[in-house]
């Protein structure tokens, strides 16, 4: 299946497929720097929340909307490493749709620009909270109860 050039993080993968110089390594690379990534982004908006925004307990907030970016791509992750014929079957849009990365960090964006990060982190926290439920629903209803294969 081809892959979609994602807007902000895409380019050196994209670059790399179309040179044919993409690597499982690099690829894991890049996932896991996202992660740091996306740690960094929300840490930032934090303590910007904590330091120059009057709301209650923004760590709590802060916290929230981290956990629940990481378990959007590990779920996204879990997805594509255990339902293979998910993934050629061509239906990954309908798993992964709502708050993909590109998402979240658009949000991020118009967030701190506007300078309320302590309200766009409960806004992530959800959209993020809601994107993992989507894709639990999705699948169960899809996939069902259907069992890994076992080795003979």
């Amino acid at each position: 299946m081809p892959s979609r050039p994602r807007v902000l993080d895409g380019v050196d993968g994209e670059l790399a497929r179309l040179k044919n110089m993409a690597t499982r390594f690099g690829g894991v690379f890049d996932a896991v720097t996202d992660r740091y990534a996306d740690a960094a982004i929300l840490a930032g908006m934090t303590v910007f929340a904590v330091r120059f925004e009057g709301h209650p307990h923004p760590e709590f907030v802060g916290m929230l909307a981290l956990s629940a970016a990481l378990i959007v791509s590990y779920s996204r992750a879990r997805i594509e490493a255990d339902l293979p014929d998910v993934i050629e079957s061509g239906r990954l849009d309908s798993v992964f749709g709502l708050a993909s990365r590109d998402v979240r960090s658009l949000i991020a964006a118009i967030g701190t620009v506007v300078g309320q990060c302590y309200w766009t982190l409960i806004v992530l926290a959800a959209v993020s909270a809601l994107t993992v439920a989507w894709r639990l629903v999705y699948l169960r209803v899809t996939v069902g109860s259907r069992r890994f294969p076992t080795e003979t």
